[in-house]
């Protein structure tokens, strides 16, 4: 759909089609992260199963995949969305790899 021509009058829509794709992908994506990320971590560390950096590593991860929702009203927060991102994804390799051995 994006990808066709955009004809008088349908600008409109495709800027906004192009925002909610953005939305959806973006800060939707990565603060719903935050809560997984953030419970898993509160929990390791209650329990002391996984090593002591790990769970700071998601807990660090979870307020800064928060911090991206900031991105809906100030379009320079939304460096949060990759460093959140990328964070889970650190923290959710370290966590396999540790439970796993």
């Amino acid at each position: 759909m994006l990808a066709l021509t955009v004809s008088e009058g349908g600008a409109a829509h495709s800027s906004t089609l192009h925002y909610l794709i953005f939305l959806t992908g973006g800060p939707a994506h990565v603060a719903s992260l935050a809560p997984f990320v953030g419970a898993g971590s509160i929990a390791a560390l209650r329990t002391k199963t996984l090593p002591g950096w790990i769970p700071w590593v998601g807990i660090a991860a979870a307020a800064i995949s928060l911090l991206c929702v900031v991105s809906f009203v100030w379009y320079p927060a939304s460096i949060f969305i990759p460093l959140g991102r990328v964070l889970s994804f650190v923290w959710s390799v370290a966590v396999s790899v540790v439970l796993v051995r």
